[in-house]
This record gives C-alpha cells, sequence and structure tokens, in this order.
C-alpha cells in the first residue's frame, strides 16, 4: 500500500507538473492519504501486508487453561451436586410428608393402619396407601436417589417367581408400570444381595447405640440399626411377636428396669439418683400379657404414640457421611420430618431428639 501511495505521488507530478492545479490537487490527495495511513502501513513491499502467520499455544498457556478449567470444575461440581441432592431431599422429605397425612385418612377409615409389607405380593406397608387410593402418584413411593430395578428386589427378598403367591413379580409377565406400582424406596432396606429389612415400621425398630446383646441376641442382633426383622428372622422366632417381645425386654438398653417390669421404658424409669421411680415412665411392653402396650411406636399399635417413625429413607446417607455421620430423613405419625443419625439415634423409644 504505501509503494502504492509513492507511485501515485511521482506519477501525478510527472503527468501534470508540479504547478499544474489537476496536479496539486491530486498530489493533496494522495498526501492526505498518505497522513492517514502513516503509522499503521507496514513498510515492507508486495502483499506481505495481507499475509499472516498462525500462530499456536505454547506448552506453558496450554498448561495454564488445562489448570484454570481443573479448578473451575473443582468449585463448580461439587456445588452442583450438592445443590442437585438438596432438591432432591426436598423431593423426598415431601414424599414422606404426603405418606403421613395419607396414613392418618387411611386411619380414620380402616380403624388402624395398613399391615406390614408384603414383599412376595407387593402389598401393605407405603405401597397400600396407593393401592387403596390415598396416595394419587406412584412418584411418592419412591425417593429420587433409589435406582432400584425389578431384578434386584426379586434376589434381595429371594423370591421364586415360579411359585404361584411369588409370580406376580415374574419379570416376563410384569411390565415396570406393574413395579413402579407396588415397589416403595420408604418399604424395605436392601442390607445385601440377598436380604431386605422392613422400613415401614409395623413392629417396632432394633437398635440404639452401645446395644450389644437382649434375651435372646443371637437371633435378630444382625438386624440392622433402624430396622424390623427379615424374613428369615420371623421365620426363626415363630413370628413377629417374640421379636418384639425381645427388643422392648431388651436389658442392654438404657431404659430397661431390671428391677420389676423387666422391660424398655419410653423415659428412664429412674429418677437421676438412680432409685426413685419415674412415675412418667411408661413401659412399651407388658411383659405379664406378653403383649404391647398402649405406647409401643410400632404401627401394628393403631394407639400408637405421634412421636412414632412411621418409616424413614436411607438413599441420602452417603451425602451426610459414612460411620457415625450416617444419617437418614424421618417422618412421624405427627407429620413431622427429622434428620436422624442412625447408628446414634435410640430407634427403640424413638423419641425425637
Amino acid at each position: 500500500m504505501a509503494m502504492r501511495l509513492e507511485q501515485a505521488r511521482e506519477g501525478s507530478d510527472h503527468m501534470f507538473g508540479a504547478g499544474d492545479s489537476c496536479g496539486k490537487y491530486l498530489a493533496r490527495k494522495v498526501r492526505r492519504c498518505d497522513s492517514r495511513w502513516k503509522g499503521r502501513v507496514p513498510r515492507s513491499s508486495g502483499l506481505d501486508f495481507y499475509s499472516h502467520k498462525n500462530k499456536g499455544f505454547t506448552l506453558v498457556e496450554l498448561m495454564v487453561v488445562i489448570a484454570i478449567i481443573a479448578v473451575l470444575a473443582a468449585i463448580i461440581i461439587p456445588v452442583y451436586s450438592r445443590a442437585r441432592e438438596t432438591a432432591r431431599q426436598t423431593t423426598c422429605m415431601g414424599n414422606l410428608h404426603a405418606i403421613a397425612i395419607a396414613l392418618k385418612n387411611y386411619l380414620l377409615d380402616e380403624g388402624g393402619y395398613p399391615p406390614d409389607y408384603n414383599p412376595f405380593t407387593g402389598e401393605g406397608g407405603v405401597t397400600q396407601l396407593y393401592l387403596s387410593g390415598y396416595l394419587n402418584s406412584t412418584k411418592v413411593l419412591r425417593c429420587p436417589n433409589d435406582n432400584t430395578k425389578l431384578q434386584e428386589y426379586i434376589n434381595a427378598n429371594d423370591i421364586d417367581v415360579n411359585a404361584p403367591a411369588e409370580a406376580v413379580w415374574d419379570p416376563a409377565d410384569t411390565g415396570p408400570d406393574y413395579f413402579a406400582e407396588r415397589y416403595s424406596s420408604y418399604n424395605q432396606y436392601f442390607g445385601g444381595v440377598d436380604e431386605a429389612y422392613p422400613l415401614y415400621n409395623s413392629y417396632g425398630y432394633r437398635g440404639h447405640q452401645g446395644c450389644g446383646g437382649s434375651v435372646a441376641p443371637d437371633d435378630f442382633n444382625d438386624t440392622p440399626f433402624g430396622t424390623g426383622p427379615s424374613e428369615d428372622e420371623l421365620i426363626a422366632m415363630a413370628g413377629a411377636n417374640e421379636w418384639m417381645r425381645r427388643v422392648y425386654c431388651d436389658q442392654d438398653h438404657p431404659y430397661y428396669d431390671a428391677t420389676d417390669a423387666l422391660v424398655v421404658f419410653d423415659r428412664d424409669p429412674y429418677k437421676p439418683d438412680g432409685v426413685t421411680p419415674d412415675l412418667y415412665a411408661r413401659p412399651l411392653w407388658d411383659a405379664d400379657r406378653n403383649s404391647y402396650t398402649a405406647y409401643f411406636p410400632g404401627l401394628v399399635n393403631s394407639n400408637a404414640p405421634d412421636y412414632t417413625i412411621i418409616t424413614h429413607c436411607p438413599w441420602h446417607r452417603i451425602w451426610f457421611g459414612r460411620g457415625l455421620k450416617e444419617k437418614d430423613l424421618a417422618v412421624r405419625l405427627s407429620g413431622d420430618t427429622d434428620t436422624l443419625l442412625v447408628r446414634t439415634y435410640d430407634w427403640v423409644v424413638q423419641k425425637t431428639e
């Protein structure tokens, strides 16, 4: 461009002369154009002005970019995960609250609570609230974190799909809609590949801090904290009544009265002096009648107190921590929802913390 301007200047003087008016006019135009491009037009020849060299990233620049991306990802991903988990916990707590309302309506109509969940027919427990029309959507039955599949359910409950009573779960005959209507995250806890324990609180829960034994510990001490007996344990103890007796006559429980009643109470049966009885303490089991009392915190008791836990959700534990930090979302007959430490909460008495 600069060369062309020089040629135009020289050509104008040659053609029109220095004194010619057209030459002066053209010379002024050329000088004006030259001054406009001065400092911006590279003094090079040919077409070098239009040529470019593609300069790539250096290794250092590339590493800096990667480091920045890694730092941003390390900040954003955990924040996003926590926000998503918080939303899922909110949804789960909404499900639990809806279950509490439906259960109250069921009690008013039926005079009692749904029976314990039957894993072989898919009836009872929380599922019964949907099957009986007290819940309008199967979405309420499942925690957003629960991805249990039909085959996993069959394996955990040791279901024989060839048996007439258990054939309702045959994958060849039942589709995903049937499973969605009969399965609930709040009915069972899968403690292993081939074992399932009740979460729906028909017969009370096993477990408290420091729990080390009972009247017959070998028969049911494998039950995880905050769950009821497995099918194998019920068979070994000839029914739920025997299981409840052993749980609520647990000699290692801090509210066990070893002097008279020989049962677990809903609070310390003695005042701080350890001698004077606390008249407000109520036994949860009647040792003479071998049956639960009106204070028994299980849904087999239609008069269960409001603090009785209906069920709880184990599908969020990993977000709270491991070991003693594990927590479950729980809902009570009162409709209140709590976050309970799984391994240190007193599941036997179930009082609010």
